[in-house]
């Protein structure tokens, strides 16, 4: 089971503090030494992770063609499934069996696949591009309200789960659950909406509803269906 500050530690760099957390995180960061050069140690090794990741994707996303709907579909599956497996590596100590512990355990923010920053600063320009550059920089208060102004405009799934996953960054679950809901079988963040859905309903409470949308996840046998199995299984060990 995870200790208090690696709980602590995990919710400072996943964006997902409670405001009592942020609180006891930075009276811990101000008083306790140790605290701040682990919190510097674990920053420094998330973003050498991510810059490893980043510099492998980019290299593999240039050699693709932008007008391929089936390569555009590597992409997103392929920076998926390698952002979740960073995340599981990230995350392998045993987690706590309070539910809420459990979805800050799990809780990531889906990586950015629609506006990677390895585009031309042409191609970054307008409101879509700045959302994404919003929400990739954690800055998930403009990142939520421009997705949203976004949905309204053009009525893209992708800008509504994307506004829903920058509520929940934003510990605003709640909000989330009906956006998510609105995702489609066909749509191409369905299943990934199904995964935060699952976990949005943990944080809320509704363990029924979450272990079905889980189930959902794990019976699609995509790249989220280990990650469903998971903790469907910490579940029953709750019990």
């Amino acid at each position: 089971m995870k200790s208090d500050q690696e709980v602590l530690i995990d919710g400072y760099l996943s964006n997902s503090l409670t405001a009592l957390q942020k609180q006891e995180f930075n009276k811990l960061m101000s008083e306790d030494q140790q605290f701040a050069e682990e919190v510097a140690f674990h920053e420094k090794m998330k973003v050498a992770i991510r810059l490893e990741e980043r510099e492998r994707l980019k290299a593999r996303f240039n050699t693709l063609d932008p007008q391929s709907n089936t390569k555009k579909m590597w992409w997103y599956a392929a920076a998926a499934i390698l952002f979740f497996g960073i995340m599981g590596w990230w995350g392998s100590a045993q987690f706590s069996r309070d539910s809420e512990n459990l979805y800050y355990s799990y809780f990531e923010p889906y990586p950015n696949v629609v506006e990677p920053i390895v585009r031309s600063d042409a191609e970054q320009s307008g409101l879509s591009a700045q959302a994404f550059a919003w929400y990739e920089k954690g800055e998930y208060e403009k990142a939520n309200d421009a997705f949203a102004t976004l949905f309204e405009e053009n009525q893209k799934a992708a800008d509504l789960f994307y506004q829903a996953i920058s509520l929940m960054a934003l510990d605003r679950s709640a909000e989330a659950i009906p956006l998510l809901e609105q995702q489609k079988e066909e749509d191409s963040f369905y299943e990934a909406a199904q995964w935060y859905l699952a976990l949005a309903y943990l944080k809320e409470g509704q363990e029924s509803q979450a272990r079905f949308c889980l189930e959902r996840v794990r019976e699609a046998g995509g790249f989220l269906s280990s990650q469903a199995i998971d903790l469907l299984n910490e579940l029953d060990n709750t019990k």
